[in-house]
């Protein structure tokens, strides 16, 4: 009785080992994974900023050289306006 009490003692400590082993490796690769997904973010928030930055560049050129355009150019800037609104007013009616 006693060997058998000693048994299941034993087989109890060890399957708590293998339960603290288990949630220990698990433990370890939800951190191996949240690391990764955070390095990933981190990359992908990098390239957006640097993408809305070349975009932001790129829209402040496009105004200027459009503003220029119609500083020199008025009447054709008007005349297109114009042509511009009435397509619209005929795609609305």
């Amino acid at each position: 009785m006693q060997t058998q009490n000693r048994t299941k003692s034993s087989m109890a400590a060890e399957n708590a080992a293998d339960d603290t082993s288990y949630t220990q490796e698990a433990h370890d690769r939800l951190d191996q994974a949240a690391s990764k997904a955070h390095a990933t973010v981190d990359r992908v928030h990098r390239r957006a900023t640097n993408l809305s930055d070349q975009f932001a560049s790129q829209g402040g050129r496009t105004y200027q050289q459009a503003c220029a355009w119609v500083t020199e150019h008025p009447m054709q800037a008007i005349g297109g306006a114009l042509a511009i609104g009435y397509l619209f007013g005929r795609l609305r009616s």
